[in-house]
């Protein structure tokens, strides 16, 4: 369904997307968060096209201090993935289980 149809629907998205991002500053501080949005931004502008979750997932967990990781690893697998869909760490890398 097309943005315009269905605004209410972008709202609630577009809340959460800043609920989440709230979040995760509170539990990793500014300095780290500033640091994912430059990597993000970079990977942006070297592959030219748009950054998807398991970007946003790789390069928070990158920048995610161990002591916290497991925290940010739930507030992912709330906010990031949704219901029913929960990631497990393989190494470094994430992926989903059922």
């Amino acid at each position: 369904m097309p943005l315009s149809e269905d605004k209410s629907n972008y709202a609630q998205q577009s809340s959460g997307g800043r609920i989440f991002l709230m979040d995760l500053y509170f539990l990793i501080g500014d300095e780290i968060l500033s640091d994912i949005y430059e990597e993000l931004y970079k990977k942006y502008l070297s592959k030219g096209e748009r950054i998807d979750e398991y970007d946003i997932e790789q390069t928070i967990l990158k920048h995610t201090p161990f002591a916290k990781k497991d925290r940010v690893l739930q507030l992912i697998n709330e906010r990031l993935w949704g219901e029913g869909k929960y990631c497990k760490e393989d190494g470094f890398f994430l992926s989903f289980k059922q």
